[in-house]
């Protein structure tokens, strides 16, 4: 278990959970989908064994318990490799409206561990590194903060600035990313479109919202994807809608 010290008199631990997926992963397939795969006729029917099949159900069987002991064994590792982030609840009021509702009348309610700290699980897998900077944000400890991330980093902080609703007290930081960022914006469709596309919307940038939204409109091969981000329905459905057009209006 490891432990981060956000505020040394710390009265609530935030435990994050091991992330088992990749941020806002591409889907090439969806962009070059392959032809469906159909297996042949079968003339005959199979005769299967009763002796074999016994002999396979037991096996499978088998198989399920061993499946199960696997399971306990991942969960208890994935526990060990959890991170406790020892917090301050006054300065997650302060900085997030989705703190201030979640400790506000229900603070009482949380579980406290030994020393009498609130204890709190965090459900979302955040990468542990944004996450810690997203904290350190919100503690006022400057020094720990990076002047510089690339693209999908400041994405992923977009996503927790979207989920805890405290734009505020990133937006100061997000001018530095976006003025160190070597990574310029793409004129090809791809997942560092969607990821600009998230940014600008969360950032309210709207020069940069103009211009991916111009480039997936323009390049778009198929149909536009969001990456698990919750990007806005009429967003991409506007997109879409544009993209329809242009299509019907060449052919």
């Amino acid at each position: 278990m490891e432990e981060v010290i956000l505020d040394p008199n710390a009265d609530a631990i935030l435990i994050l959970p091991v992330r088992k997926h990749e941020f806002a992963p591409w889907n090439e397939e969806k962009e070059f989908p392959r032809p469906p795969f159909v297996l042949p006729p079968v003339d005959e029917d199979i005769q299967i064994d009763t002796a074999m099949q016994i002999n396979e159900d037991e096996a499978d069987t088998m198989d399920e318990d061993l499946d199960a002991d696997d399971d306990d064994d991942e969960e208890k590792e994935d526990d060990a490799k959890k991170i406790h982030f020892h917090v301050s609840s006054r300065h997650l009021i302060l900085a997030s409206l989705y703190f201030r509702g979640l400790l506000g009348e229900e603070w009482g309610t949380h579980p406290r561990d030994e020393k009498g700290r609130f204890i709190l699980e965090e459900l979302t897998e955040w990468g542990a590194e944004t996450f810690g900077i997203l904290l350190c944000i919100i503690h006022g400890k400057a020094r720990r903060v990076p002047r510089s991330l690339d693209l999908a980093a400041i994405a992923e902080i977009a996503s927790m600035v979207d989920y805890y609703q405290c734009e505020e007290v990133v937006e100061v930081y997000f001018t530095y990313w976006m003025d160190n960022l070597e990574e310029a914006m793409s004129t090809n469709y791809g997942r560092s479109t969607v990821l600009w596309l998230w940014i600008s919307w969360v950032f309210r940038d709207e020069m940069k919202f103009r211009i991916t939204t111009y480039v997936m409109i323009r390049n778009c091969r198929a149909g536009m994807q969001d990456l698990g981000l919750p990007i806005p329905d009429q967003v991409l459905s506007t997109c879409h809608d544009i993209l329809s057009i242009c299509l019907f209006g060449m052919s």
